[in-house]
């Protein structure tokens, strides 16, 4: 697991953007990171980036071996974000990680009118045990190149 530092708080805290990302590198094996983004102001005239890697949970409803995933989900409007929320409880040293959960929320009239619902969680992880679980998104669309979780060959 990677811990957190306080480099990585601060610059969730001080983002305009936070894009989390899980990437299938090869079959089975997965890189998830965080990446803050601060928009250029009057004061600093330079956008700034920040990318630091978290863990990843595997989804509990398997992927096919043979292709590869990506998962990604970007947060742009902090109000009333939980996302907000957990980083405000984050501690250096706690452990995150991303939970993504491919067609969790589907129901028969979902499915009926094609559409599919992902779900992305965050969990906080202090001292080895589950501390905090956030519901960061719930994504309900058509099944095509613009949903939250994708998978091809």
């Amino acid at each position: 697991m990677k811990p957190i530092k306080k480099i990585d708080i601060s610059a969730m805290k001080k983002a305009d953007t936070i894009c989390l990302r899980t990437v299938t590198v090869s079959p089975g094996v997965y890189t998830s990171t965080v990446e803050c983004s601060k928009k250029k102001s009057d004061s600093n005239p330079f956008e700034d980036n920040y990318i630091f890697n978290v863990d990843h949970k595997y989804n509990p409803i398997p992927f096919n071996k043979d292709r590869f995933c990506f998962e990604m989900f970007n947060m742009y409007d902090w109000d009333l974000s939980p996302l907000k929320t957990a980083i405000s409880l984050l501690r250096e040293d706690d452990t995150i990680q991303l939970v993504w959960y491919k067609d969790a929320g589907n129901t028969e009239d979902l499915k009926k009118n094609d559409f599919v619902s992902d779900h992305l969680y965050l969990e906080i992880i202090r001292k080895g045990e589950v501390k905090y679980n956030f519901l960061l998104s719930v994504s309900t669309g058509r099944d095509n190149s613009a949903r939250m979780i994708k998978c091809y060959r």
